[in-house]
C-alpha cells in the first residue's frame, strides 16, 4: 500500500492489535497478531495488511463474529476486503463453534487461510468492537 494514510482508529484486546487507516478510496486495515508464553513474552508475531472495502463491511464483519451459533447460516462467510490483488473472505467453520477462517483467495500466490480459535476468536472479536469504537469517538 504506497497511497499516502493517515490513522483513523486503532483497537486492541489481549494479543490482538487492529489500526484503520486511510488508503485512497479504501481504508486500509493492519491485523497484528502477537501471542505471548507464560512468561509474557512474544515468540512470534504475524501482520495481515488489508484493503478494506467500507466502513460498513468493518460492522458487518463484527456482527458475524459475535453472531450466536443458532443464528448462523450454514457455511456463513463474507467477503471484507483484499490482499495483494486477492478478495479477503471471512468464514465460520462448520466443525467448530469458536473457529473461523480468514482468507485471501485467488490470484498467482493461491490461497491463504489463518485459522482464529478459543480465546483468540473473543479477543480478535473486542479487537474489532474496539477498533469501530474508536472510529466513532
Amino acid at each position: 500500500m504506497d497511497e499516502e494514510r493517515g490513522l483513523l482508529a486503532l483497537g486492541k484486546a489481549g494479543d490482538w492489535e487492529m489500526n484503520l487507516d486511510e488508503a485512497g478510496s479504501f481504508l486500509g486495515l493492519t491485523i497484528e497478531y502477537s501471542p505471548q508464553d507464560e512468561k509474557g513474552e512474544v515468540d512470534s508475531s504475524w501482520y495481515w495488511d488489508i484493503l478494506v472495502h467500507s466502513e460498513d463491511s468493518l460492522t458487518r464483519l463484527m456482527k458475524m463474529v459475535n453472531s450466536p451459533v443458532d443464528e448462523r447460516p450454514a457455511h456463513a462467510m463474507m467477503s471484507f476486503g483484499v490482499f495483494n490483488g486477492m478478495a479477503v473472505e471471512f468464514m465460520w467453520d462448520d466443525e467448530f463453534d469458536d473457529r473461523i477462517f480468514l482468507k485471501a483467495i485467488g490470484g498467482v500466490n493461491g490461497t491463504f487461510v489463518w485459522t482464529v480459535a478459543g480465546k483468540a476468536l473473543k479477543d480478535f472479536a473486542a479487537c474489532l468492537k474496539d477498533l469501530l469504537e474508536d472510529l466513532h469517538k
